[in-house]
């Protein structure tokens, strides 16, 4: 994920949809960590939504052809894995909470302006 953020791909539509696409790896790869099959079987359920609701996310902070409105979301991953990394797990599990609070803000905010345009 670092590296997409940090290194411009073929074209700007080839760079977003791997930002994407590595920000499923992420999630997945926090569930593999945790090693639940419920949540692995849960996730695989979800993550055609998942890829749309970041899509939407994305749009909704300003990334429809460039990089544009990431950074936040790229500092709240990095937080994650920081405090993932040094074995603080109170620490990871409050970053994936502000991580996850505003992919809801975003989403919410998002859905509602499509909503609107209706």
């Amino acid at each position: 994920k670092v590296g997409v953020f940090v290194t411009p791909g073929k074209d700007d539509a080839d760079r977003r949809q791997r930002f994407i696409d590595t920000d499923i790896e992420f999630h997945r790869a926090f569930l593999d960590a945790v090693d639940s099959r419920i949540l692995n079987q849960l996730f695989s359920g979800i993550e055609a939504a998942l890829t749309m609701l970041f899509d939407v996310q994305m749009r909704e902070r300003g990334y429809v052809t460039t990089m544009v409105g990431m950074e936040e979301s790229h500092q709240l991953h990095a937080d994650v894995i920081s405090r993932f990394d040094a074995g603080d797990a109170t620490g990871a599990e409050t970053a994936m909470r502000r991580l996850l609070q505003r992919s809801i803000d975003d989403a919410t905010s998002a859905l509602a302006k499509l909503e609107a345009q209706r």
